[in-house]
């Protein structure tokens, strides 16, 4: 009788297996996410904070965070959907229920990406008018490049919208070694 009522019945067991290595998988996907995000806000928002509490003026406006911020929901749109292949998948083992989300492995990366970023971020902001030839406009659109390049995007097609400047080969060069810094 409660077969009949039922409005879905699992006759083979081994039909459970793929949801849940999805269900494992959509899980992880959304725990790298949370990562890259946090790390993205945190660290944009602690470039904000010191620069602007040691000079008045900061070098990351809040168009530049909205961008990045709506370039990491792009990537982490794309990431949602990606499945796992392969030994990935096998290996992938399902979270406790009461385990959180961020866990203390997930912590430690942001804590330890976010403070390179920043070092790094600063160390340009706070040094770059040594450097001869890098005024004001061309340091700051390099911090932001480079911080968006921390976050795994290329940005030259928004330079129009967050007031950049066009940066020549060696700029772009030291943007791109400085944003590898967080990549290892």
């Amino acid at each position: 009788m409660a077969r009949e009522n039922a409005d879905l019945i699992v006759r083979n067991v081994c039909l459970l297996a793929p949801i849940w290595k999805s269900g494992a998988c959509a899980y992880h996907n959304i725990q790298q996410f949370s990562q890259l995000h946090l790390t993205a806000c945190i660290s944009g928002l602690l470039i904000t904070l010191v620069a602007t509490m040691h000079s008045g003026e900061s070098p990351l406006s809040a168009i530049h965070l909205i961008w990045v911020n709506l370039i990491m929901c792009l990537l982490g749109g794309l990431m949602m959907v990606m499945e796992l292949q392969g030994p990935e998948l096998l290996t992938q083992k399902p979270a406790k229920r009461t385990e959180s989300l961020i866990t203390k492995v997930i912590r430690r990366n942001i804590a330890i990406q976010v403070s390179s970023q920043a070092s790094v971020l600063l160390i340009l902001h706070f040094m770059g008018n040594a450097v001869p030839g890098m005024d004001q406009g061309i340091r700051n659109t390099m911090i932001f490049n480079t911080f968006t390049l921390c976050q795994v995007m290329i940005v030259e097609f928004g330079k129009g919208l967050v007031s950049g400047v066009r940066l020549n080969a060696l700029q772009w060069l030291i943007c791109f070694l400085l944003a590898a810094l967080s990549w290892v």
